[in-house]
């Protein structure tokens, strides 16, 4: 009996010539990586050699005037406590809270101060915003949840320009008898900073 030789077994054997292509072939390969690697390294050098930067400690500062609030009933507390449930009519004639915001004169002419009004709600509120209504001067009463991040108004004055605001709150009419025991306690904020016209 003879033995069968499968192909699987059988090792090709390489000539000369292809174990030199073979050796050529890596050779090349790791010369090509060490060039890439040499160029970029040269390139990452080249830019941080010529790239500078320069800063400096000194702060720019620049005169804008200021922006003034006067609260016409002596606070900027907003206190809602012991209400009961009201219709829009009867709460939009409720007695306002009311300021002013001015802003101050302008040591540059090509200033204006931007403005916002928040209604930033204390620790001691318990109260819900969407159990609120709110009135701005004479804009429709909304609920004082509706208002993004608070904001009740912002705006733009001119130097030497005044603004004057009215805010009514009450409860909304749906907010039901539960809310009439909570208290609703917030400060009205308004920051401004100074913008190029």
């Amino acid at each position: 009996m003879g033995k069968k030789v499968s192909k699987k077994n059988k090792k090709k054997k390489l000539t000369k010539k292809q174990k030199k292509i073979l050796e050529n072939r890596k050779i090349i390969i790791i010369t090509v990586i060490s060039i890439i690697c040499l160029l970029t390294l040269v390139l990452v050098s080249t830019y941080a050699v010529l790239v500078t930067r320069k800063s400096s400690n000194q702060k720019d500062l620049y005169k804008t005037g200021n922006l003034s609030v006067d609260f016409l009933g002596g606070s900027s507390n907003i206190y809602l406590q012991k209400a009961i449930p009201t219709s829009d009519d009867i709460g939009s004639k409720y007695k306002p809270y009311t300021f002013d915001i001015k802003s101050g004169e302008s040591a540059e002419n090509n200033y204006s101060s931007k403005y916002t009004v928040r209604l930033v709600p204390n620790a001691t509120t318990n109260m819900s915003l969407d159990k609120i209504k709110i009135k701005v001067n004479d804009d429709d009463p909304v609920l004082l949840s509706s208002f993004t991040d608070n904001i009740i108004d912002s705006g733009i004055l001119q130097k030497n320009e005044t603004k004057s605001y009215e805010v009514r709150l009450w409860m909304d009419i749906d907010a039901g008898t539960e809310a009439e025991d909570q208290l609703f306690s917030a400060k009205i904020v308004v920051s401004g900073q100074a913008v190029r016209d």
